[in-house]
């Protein structure tokens, strides 16, 4: 008890502190924002109030798409969680009408897409929930979907799709293979497709070495590299791997091994010149650090804590996940469920890295509240 609010004590003058670039001021290292009081975020017939799954985080940390929101709400939601500057933090429940395993396009989160490719605008649901329509249908269609948004150009986004096959026998594993589209806004607010290339199947040039039969694939933020594990490698080491596409959108080349298995895993923004962190739940929040080859926990929450899905990241590096907690004013405990945001560079284990001689500099003090605004901002001109 003593070490935890001890630990507590640390992050919260950490938090409080000006940040050592003189950028701004730090944002809390937790921030806790629990479900609104409504009659859905009531237990389950399993005595829990669901936290949902396959949750997937927007680039400012506002919104979190999931399936498998329990009894009192559609499949498919989306949360809407307070703003930082927000006093009194909730989440909030917008249903929707899609099923199971809908997704997000990551890095701007400009369309929510359904399994059977119909893409709808973010804004489009937030406003109509149920009776959202949508604008067009486009990229690959299959069995846990991962898209993200390349680039836009004079109006044009580029995404790519990647997905796994489809059917009975191979449901869940299988090669890989990606799409890639392009949209332009019309003059009457809805997307168009304006090219779109056919399936394309990844990674033929690495047969020898990572075999052609892949599983849990996830695509980065930039829709540039993916994370997935080679069944039959030549290795005999089935591990969790990163994978560059190429230009041509069919040949791979690996350019990191966690070394462990991992069931998704998350990536995290690029921060400098540095490759960012990726993270991944195994019982709890970890962060794979691809500079230093190193595993670290996210640690040091200043009251008991239950994580219960995967962690997702914004832009700014934020890391988002949903759980359950004792909240305690006044010594008087209740069990809270929600949303955790998290500054991973205020941690107890990262903190320990940058308090190693030789890597002074390797994390930044932590994240500033100029830099999610910042990141905010930029979301705002790619919607």
């Amino acid at each position: 008890m003593v070490k935890t609010v001890l630990i507590a004590a640390i992050l919260f003058f950490q938090a409080s502190a000006v940040n050592a670039q003189g950028k701004s001021q730090c944002i809390p290292a937790f921030e806790f924002i629990p479900f609104e009081d409504a009659a859905w975020a009531m237990p389950d017939a399993d005595g829990k109030i669901a936290l949902g799954a396959y949750s997937r985080v927007s680039p400012d940390g506002q919104y979190v798409l999931r399936s498998l929101s329990g009894q009192f709400l559609s499949t498919v939601t989306v949360m809407k969680l307070s703003d930082l500057k927000d006093s009194v933090k909730k989440a909030k429940a917008i249903e929707t009408s899609f099923a199971n395993e809908a997704f997000a396009v990551q890095n701007t989160w400009r369309f929510l897409v359904e399994i059977g490719r119909q893409h709808h605008q973010l804004s489009t649901v937030l406003n109509s929930g149920k009776q959202s329509q949508s604008d067009f249908k486009a990229g690959v269609s299959g069995f846990y979907t991962t898209a993200s948004e390349v680039s836009e150009q004079n109006g044009v986004a580029t995404i790519r799709s990647l997905s796994w096959p489809n059917d009975d026998q191979n449901s869940g594993q299988g090669q890989l293979y990606n799409r890639v589209y392009q949209v332009r806004k019309e003059a009457d607010s809805k997307y168009k497709v304006v090219a779109e290339t056919g399936n394309k199947y990844l990674c033929n040039n690495l047969r020898k070495t990572e075999g052609t039969v892949f599983t849990l694939p996830m695509l980065s933020m930039d829709g540039q590299e993916f994370s997935a594990m080679p069944i039959n490698p030549k290795d005999k080491k089935p591990t969790t791997r990163i994978y560059r596409v190429s230009e041509n959108n069919e040949d791979c080349e690996i350019v990191d091994d966690l070394k462990v298995t991992v069931s998704k895993l998350i990536f995290g923004p690029t921060i400098g010149d540095k490759k960012g962190l990726v993270s991944y739940y195994a019982g709890n929040i970890y962060v794979y650090d691809r500079v230093l080859k190193s595993h670290l926990e996210i640690s040091g929450f200043p009251t008991s804590v239950n994580v219960d899905g995967f962690p997702g990241f914004t832009r700014d590096g934020r890391i988002v996940v949903a759980a359950h907690w004792n909240d305690c004013p006044g010594g008087q405990c209740k069990m809270r469920s929600g949303y955790i945001r998290i500054d991973p560079y205020q941690t107890t284990y990262l903190r320990q890295v940058v308090q190693t001689k030789g890597y002074e500099n390797h994390y930044p003090t932590c994240i500033t509240h100029d830099e999610v605004v910042t990141a905010k901002e930029w979301l705002q001109q790619h919607k």
